[in-house]
């Protein structure tokens, strides 16, 4: 079984050298790796492994979704797995994938636990690994337990369903595991063998950019997908709460500037909703005010 590993890059490859290692020091040693500098503003260095599996892509920046998709089309394996330029895997990770994934022919996809340690982001919780797709497509409307550098996709199903959807800011990992949920299951290995680093440079970081960016891909899977979610038992006028749950999030953590623009934009979206626009404006509260309504808002 061979695995293409894709793994896109733009501008910060601090920790490029450490995520190429992990793919070159896995068990599974039928693998070939493709690293794509998605238009760096100059051109990544590339990093002289010695190893013939390494091919270096360089693109027009077009964007996470669209560096993956140049990926997979250069992908020849049987697999595909996705690995962030700053994030890494344990050695046996592709190994046990492939595993899970020959003795359950009806899966699509696995994912792995992340590590919990400092400095990086465990995700979860982790539910059932052989939760039915329903199931965990409601799972992942509330909250994705996995990022794209846990997964290993049979190559055939990516490519089928058109990859990630580009043009998207954020999200487009979620679109990409609802499409692909069409055409199987997919299933988990349950222990932490991927290694998901946290930092400043991170869309993650960002709550503006990571609750908003993912709206548009939200709108397009209640388009397309909204009868999986109801079938998942969320009513069909409850579909958009877990965006809301997002972005109330953000304001509990009292990060009040970043929640005042998804507040109003969320309530001229849903104008009935009118506790959103009630917290919009407490956003605007002078700070002293705010501490003595702390624990009532």
């Amino acid at each position: 079984m061979k695995i293409s590993v894709v793994i896109p890059c733009y501008k910060d490859d601090r920790f490029l050298a450490q995520a190429i290692r992990s793919v070159l020091e896995q068990t599974h040693r039928d693998v070939d790796l493709i690293v794509i500098d998605d238009g760096s503003p100059e051109p990544l260095p590339r990093i002289d492994s010695g190893d013939p599996r390494v091919t270096w892509v360089r693109t027009v920046n077009c964007g996470l979704g669209a560096a993956r998709n140049a990926g997979i089309a250069r992908s020849e394996g049987d697999f595909v797995a996705f690995l962030d330029a700053d994030d890494f895997w344990e050695a046996d990770k592709l190994e046990k994938q492939v595993v899970r994934l020959t003795e359950t022919p009806a899966a699509v996809a696995c994912y792995t636990r992340c590590v919990d340690a400092e400095g990086f982001f465990a995700f979860g919780p982790y539910p059932d690994p052989d939760l039915p797709a329903d199931d965990l497509a409601v799972l992942l409307w509330h909250g994705q337990f996995f990022p794209p550098s846990s997964v290993l996709v049979r190559t055939e199903v990516a490519k089928r369903v058109g990859g990630f959807r580009e043009g998207l800011t954020n999200g487009e990992d979620l679109d990409f595991w609802f499409r692909i949920l069409e055409h199987g299951e997919i299933v988990g290995v349950s222990e932490p063998l991927c290694w998901y680093r946290q930092h400043e440079g991170q869309i993650t970081s960002n709550p503006v950019r990571r609750v908003m960016g993912s709206k548009q891909a939200r709108r397009q899977i209640i388009e397309r997908f909204s009868d999986r979610l109801i079938r998942g038992e969320i009513a069909a006028d409850r579909l958009w709460d877990a965006y809301r749950s997002e972005i109330l999030c953000v304001y509990y953590r009292r990060q009040l500037a970043a929640a005042r623009p998804m507040l109003w934009d969320f309530w001229k979206d849903h104008p009935r909703d009118l506790r959103m626009l009630a917290y919009w404006l407490i956003t605007w509260c002078p700070p002293e005010l705010l501490e003595r309504l702390r624990g009532k808002i």
